[in-house]
């Protein structure tokens, strides 16, 4: 696939009953297919009402077209000309944005109707390119623990000190009078936002929690926040908390960013120029796979010639 799915499927049902069924799929601009997970839904209520089952995995599978990568200079004129005539091949593993747990929820949301009915359904993800298919998921504790035990250390200092600034800024928050709070949020990036009509029907208490939240946002994700310089202003701890948080956590996020890109830009190479059964063997895939696990996502490769091997969306934890 080199370019945006058009007329192919790209959701796949598997109910448990060797029924595996491609549902749908489109063609969207150069840089996003958009679609209703609500037909996602729809479709799946329809499959298990003509086969019904306890258990059904959804496997929602997408692709980056080639020239997104040319544009942003990952590969040269000559590179995506080999490409598109099949000399080489090339690996695009998912955006950090693929990767992230938001994305993940927003499939289990949509499909909790189908939990509450007695079906569990698991729902897998992963990017299909020229050379692979990749799985992801956003990482957990164990797989740290066990595949990648030397960033332990760092993974758990930045959630203590998150926790740490997450607590003392919401006691903060929780603190300050209506007078107060409706002051502060004059100050922040998100000030008029709830003078808007959507707004009038929430009573105080629902806008009061809405605009704590908003700080609560700003504090953690902004360094040089008006809002913050005023409600630290005579805290020295607090502050010496937030400098800590920004260098630690926030500052962690952004060398982990720059890792992945320096890697990425490594593997895109090797994938062009090795073949593609020995990807998942090479020394650049464990590297791939740990700058991933620094971004918060665990992934599992599989090249095309392999995937008739493996069960139909085997996703991340299949063993081959």
């Amino acid at each position: 696939m080199l370019a945006n799915v058009k007329d192919r499927k790209s959701q796949y049902i598997d109910n448990q009953t060797n029924r595996g069924k491609w549902i749908f799929g489109q063609a969207g601009i150069s840089k996003r297919v958009e679609f209703s997970a609500r037909d996602v839904a729809r479709a799946v209520k329809d499959e298990l009402s003509v086969a019904p089952t306890k258990s059904s995995t959804i496997c929602v599978l997408h692709n980056h077209p080639v020239e997104d990568f040319r544009s942003a200079n990952f590969i040269t004129k000559e590179q995506e000309l080999l490409l598109r005539t099949k000399q080489h091949k090339l690996s695009i593993p998912p955006s950090i944005r693929d990767t992230r747990q938001e994305n993940v929820d927003a499939w289990k949301d949509i499909l909790e109707d189908f939990r509450e009915q007695g079906t569990s359904v698991d729902v897998r993800l992963g990017e299909v390119d020229p050379a692979s298919l990749t799985y992801f998921r956003p990482i957990k504790d164990e797989d740290i623990r066990r595949e990648f035990p030397n960033y332990l250390a760092e993974v758990n200092q930045r959630k203590k000190i998150e926790f740490e600034w997450g607590d003392t800024i919401d006691s903060l928050l929780i603190k300050l009078n209506e007078t107060e709070l409706d002051e502060l949020h004059r100050h922040s990036y998100y000030r008029g936002k709830y003078d808007r009509a959507e707004y009038a029907k929430f009573n105080k208490f629902g806008l009061n929690y809405l605009k704590r939240m908003d700080l609560f946002s700003e504090l953690s994700d902004v360094e040089n926040s008006k809002v913050a310089e005023i409600l630290l202003k005579h805290n020295p701890e607090a502050l010496k908390l937030k400098q800590n948080y920004m260098d630690v956590v926030k500052g962690g996020s952004i060398r982990n960013r720059i890792i992945l890109r320096d890697v990425l830009y490594d593997w895109l190479k090797t994938s062009m120029t090795t073949p593609t059964e020995k990807l998942p063997f090479s020394k650049e895939y464990s590297k791939l796979r740990e700058a991933y696990a620094r971004n918060g996502a665990y992934i599992r490769l599989v090249p095309h010639k392999n995937i008739p091997n493996e069960p139909p969306c085997a996703g991340t934890n299949y063993k081959p």
